[in-house]
């Protein structure tokens, strides 16, 4: 048929090429980028916790978020670590809220069941359906057992949920922080801790906090600090900082907690655990306020697992992230 068509295109015969070598160089941009994504509120864009860890392990990967650029890819459904600790959040939000009594373990052995299947309509649907069974029970049995030791810790110490999912607002110097808190608890002393819930075990986060590379709880206490929080006006030294590590029931804490010992899993981890962090993160700010956006190289995953027990996710949330990659160790490393 290809014959019987007049004057076809036809493209020549030609040997395949190689593909082309990608330049891969740091990006300058010539521009506080800071500055450049606050220019609709006419000042700098805020760092949120979580952003602030993407710019430190990554600020190639923190400017691809900030544009809007990562691939929204298609993907059956999963029961996965983003969706599970979703849902976990979700649960702890509705049974433990500022001024209401600790519910009792009765009370959360029937409420965890009915949060639990109205929150997996909203965000999970897929769960309810008899393939998922065995994951749906076995979660909410994992759940209940961590709420159940969470509110046997809260009483040890006597804490007060003063709040829940709370909005804060502050400064790390001139940048404007914001951040939303999983968990606010007054202690009879006048203390205040700042809660936040992981669906993870305590190994890595320890490891993490032992090598002072945690940074998201301490920018909350930055937070409260420099933006304040109403009814509280207290020193740094008043304001502590807890984990509360879903699958191992633990609580790691950057201060001493005035617990009664009656119930195991307060772990104290008294260095210094944001020093390394800040540090890097301060870099990174300098960075990006001069339009610097560094890559990484192809070893900084082994160096911040290995350094910082923290693995790096955020290489994930985009192929260009690999693609453009320093190839020798260290050259654009942290």
């Amino acid at each position: 048929d290809l014959r019987r068509i007049p004057d076809p295109p036809l493209a020549k015969k030609a040997p395949a090429s190689p593909p082309r070598a990608l330049p891969v160089a740091d990006i300058e941009l010539g521009v506080d980028l800071l500055e450049a994504f606050g220019r609709k509120t006419g000042g700098m864009a805020p760092l949120s916790p979580s952003a602030a860890d993407t710019l430190m392990v990554s600020p190639f990967a923190w400017l691809l978020g900030r544009l809007g650029c990562e691939p929204r890819a298609w993907g059956g459904d999963d029961f996965d670590v983003l969706t599970a600790g979703t849902l976990a959040h979700r649960v702890f939000e509705e049974l433990f809220q500022p001024d209401l009594p600790l519910p009792t373990e009765d009370e959360i052995s029937l409420k965890v069941p009915k949060i639990l299947r109205e929150r997996v309509l909203q965000i999970a649907p897929f769960l309810r359906s008899p393939d998922w069974r065995v994951e749906r029970y076995k979660f909410e049995s994992e759940i209940l057992r961590a709420a159940v030791h969470w509110k046997k810790l809260l009483t040890s110490c006597q804490a007060t949920v003063v709040g829940a999912e709370q909005w804060l607002r502050g400064r790390h110097g001139e940048i404007p922080l914001h951040g939303q808190s999983d968990l606010l608890v007054g202690l009879p002393s006048g203390r205040l801790l700042v809660v936040d819930y992981k669906k993870s075990s305590s190994s890595k986060r320890r490891d993490r906090m032992r090598s002072g590379f945690d940074l998201q709880a301490h920018l909350y206490r930055l937070m409260i600090q420099s933006g304040g929080l109403p009814g509280f006006d207290l020193p740094p030294e008043e304001i502590g900082i807890v984990y509360y590590l879903m699958n191992d029931t633990r609580a790691l804490a950057d201060s001493p907690v005035e617990e009664d010992g009656s119930v195991p899993g307060w772990e104290v981890l008294s260095n210094d655990i944001s020093a390394q962090a800040m540090q890097h993160l301060d870099r990174r700010l300098t960075q990006i306020r001069n339009g610097i956006v560094m890559l990484n190289a192809a070893d900084d995953e082994k160096w911040w697992e290995d350094n910082a027990g923290l693995p790096i996710y955020a290489l994930d949330n985009s192929p260009l992230l690999r693609l453009f990659m320093h190839r020798e160790p260290g050259e654009g490393g942290p």
